[in-house]
């Protein structure tokens, strides 16, 4: 398969030097949400599982997803202002039906080409096939949340998603690993295409490790082409440097999140010589477990059954976000919906309950 790995006729963008209208309405948004829901629910757990444990798509099998009843959850909470959603999960299964994954055709984001080719069956890793999948799981969560006024955004795992599945269903195919990677890695590119030019969304949260060679420059310019002021979140931990250059919002761990009036909270980042303005947002779940989505994936091997612990306490949900916004930061909170669509009321309650 030849592809282009590194684009030269997709517009090049940068983020923001300086506070514009679209950063300032993201932090005066305070409170967003993450909804996790995707194939790890079916296999008998909510965390986000990693890519030696990637299940057949035949395991996603809910055939209509109550996306409304999730939106009006939420807007009657009267706290979140935005949300994600998590497209492509750490085991790299997606919820779009992606005709760049499903069809042999060639598709095209400018400057990247993806000629005709047939992929391997398991490279068809999302809703599309699964004959029992609702197929239409993120157009319905862009129109039911813009309806309520609750801004949508999408999450991509990208090193852990595509690539550990990759790794793990076809590993060598090529002959040549890292080939193989980018490979994927275009192929996701071209998907965020085709959802944002579809459905286009305020924001897209990129999550992987700061240290692995991820080419983030290409999915920040695949969104940017579809939708040129959105803003591309990078969940850095809590990695002071500008690792994964460029992103135009920092999202840090909670549980990794340094005091307040640490440098890392400041607006200003600086990269190759330029000064960019980049707000911050610090993430948690509800749940008490704070390492959620980051269990030690050699006990998730082992352990497949491994379930996320209790829900925090109205106190504990306060000290977060009372942490999280002490820092011109906004708080993200992680809940989870269940393999029959449902988001347990009891998380929704803690965040109507919040003094904002």
């Amino acid at each position: 398969m030849s592809v282009q790995i590194l684009p030269d006729k997709v517009t090049t963008h940068f983020p923001r030097t300086v506070a514009d209208g679209t950063t300032q309405l993201f932090l005066n948004y305070k409170l967003g949400a993450l909804i996790c829901f995707n194939i790890n629910a079916f296999i008998g757990n909510n965390i986000q599982m990693y890519g030696r444990n990637v299940q057949h798509p035949s395991k996603f099998s809910i055939a209509d997803v109550d996306i409304k009843t999730w939106a009006q959850q939420l807007s009657a909470s009267g706290k979140i202002k935005y949300c994600y959603l998590t497209c492509n999960g750490e085991m790299g299964f997606s919820l779009y039906p992606s005709r760049i994954v499903n069809d042999s055709t060639s598709i095209t984001l400018p400057g990247i080409t993806i000629p005709s080719m047939t992929v391997p069956a398991f490279r068809q890793y999302n809703v599309g096939a699964s004959a029992n999948a609702d197929q239409n799981i993120i157009g319905k969560f862009y129109h039911e949340f813009k309806k309520v006024g609750i801004e949508p955004g999408l999450y991509f795992n990208i090193e852990r998603g595509y690539n550990h599945t990759a790794r793990s269903a076809y590993t060598n195919v090529t002959g040549d690993n890292y080939r193989y990677f980018r490979e994927m890695e275009v192929q996701l590119a071209n998907e965020m295409y085709e959802i944002y030019s579809k459905y286009p969304m305020h924001a897209a949260w990129f999550d992987t490790d700061p240290n692995y060679p991820i080419n983030n420059e290409l999915f920040y310019n695949a969104i940017k082409q579809a939708v040129p002021q959105a803003l591309v979140v990078y969940n850095s931990y809590a990695d002071p440097a500008f690792a994964h250059f460029p992103y135009d919002v920092k999202a840090i761990e909670y549980y990794a999140a340094p005091a307040n009036g640490n440098p890392i909270y400041s607006t200003a980042q600086t990269h190759n010589g330029t000064t960019y303005y980049i707000p911050k947002s610090i993430v948690t779940t509800v749940l008490d477990n704070q390492q959620y989505f980051y269990i030690n994936p050699d006990y998730l091997y082992d352990q497949p059954a491994y379930t996320p612990g209790t829900l925090l306490s109205q106190a504990q949900v306060q000290a977060v976000y009372d942490k999280a916004t002490a820092n011109s930061t906004n708080c993200l909170l992680s809940v989870y919906a269940d393999k029959n669509g449902v988001i347990p009321q009891a998380q929704v309650d803690l965040i109507s309950n919040l003094t904002v």
